[in-house]
């Protein structure tokens, strides 16, 4: 069981923001450990130079990362490790490492398998909580006002500023707002309830669904 991430057919060549660069770690530790790649496959070394380059300046190591970009960090760290023994040897060099570190690399990934089962078995778990906890809460707003406007909002960044926003940029924007929500000021006046998602993904970054509830008697 494993998360099914959409990317194209060049799924790392081009990532700009720091959740597609997180989406797309994820999604080639999660390739691994299915076996998409063998020690032979053309393109383990190729996928993960593109991924290695975009994953160090993102990276930061205040962070507590999920358990994929866990072990991708660990192998970025064979990796550094290795680059080091090698004269002027920089990260275009990843693709003609030798067999036994690229053995070592695919191995270790793939010894860690349980690890990505356990995460989105954990994941799947919270959204089912997570569900349970939402049926409930609007349930009771539902049964206790006569007349309730319900009103969903998709709230993300526009594709040209993505860039900008990593996940603390994000977080600050996100705070601003339900502060104003809580407040209730202008366009929150009158809710009597509210719930709110943050995700990420390839297309959008970081976005949050926004639900709103309004007693509208």
């Amino acid at each position: 069981m494993y998360q099914n991430v959409q990317f194209q057919n060049n799924p790392y060549d081009q990532l700009y923001h720091e959740a597609e660069v997180l989406a797309g770690v994820d999604h080639f530790i999660q390739e691994v450990c299915l076996g998409s790649y063998d020690l032979y496959h053309q393109n383990l070394m190729i996928d993960l130079q593109k991924l290695v380059q975009s994953f160090k300046p993102i990276y930061n190591a205040n962070f507590f990362y999920c358990n994929t970009v866990q072990i991708f960090i660990e192998v970025v760290n064979i990796v550094d490790h290795t680059l080091s023994l090698m004269p002027q040897a920089d990260y275009d060099c990843i693709v003609c490492l030798d067999e036994m570190t690229v053995w070592h690399i695919l191995t270790y990934i793939q010894s860690l398998s349980g690890c990505v089962k356990q995460q989105l078995i954990d994941f799947q778990q919270r959204e089912l909580k997570n569900q349970q906890s939402l049926f409930d809460y609007t349930s009771s707003l539902i049964n206790h006002y006569a007349r309730l406007l319900v009103v969903r909002v998709d709230l993300s960044i526009l594709q040209e500023y993505q860039a900008l926003y990593n996940i603390q940029a994000f977080n600050k924007a996100l705070d601003t707002l339900l502060r104003r929500i809580a407040d209730q000021d202008t366009c929150f006046n009158a809710l009597q309830g509210y719930a709110w998602a943050l995700e990420h993904g390839v297309s959008k970054g970081y976005h949050c669904h926004l639900l709103l509830m309004y007693d509208v008697c």
